[in-house]
């Protein structure tokens, strides 16, 4: 179904895609005609972003069941206390 509101983020997510597309083909014919270095990889940095990535992705995840809820703002302002009866903003 069209929807008026949300098709302004068609442009430009088509002009992030070509963009990509274009330097994924120019990066590739430079590494094929051997201008391009390899370069060794830190197996301990890429393991550090996988983790970190880990985080921000469960933290995303519970963001979003918190949001959901209702909790969102309190979370994010850092007003709010759990009591016996559920969340309560602080006095």
């Amino acid at each position: 179904m069209y929807d008026k509101e949300n098709s302004f983020f068609i442009i430009p997510g088509l002009l992030v895609w070509l963009a990509g597309m274009y330097d994924a083909y120019t990066t590739a014919k430079k590494m094929n005609s051997g201008k391009l270095q390899i370069k060794q990889s830190n197996m301990i940095l890429m393991v550090v972003f996988i983790v970190i990535g880990f985080f921000v992705m469960v933290g995303a995840v519970m963001w979003g069941l918190a949001t959901i809820n209702g909790y969102g703002y309190y979370i994010l302002f850092g007003i709010h206390r759990l009591t016996s009866f559920g969340w309560a903003v602080s006095p």
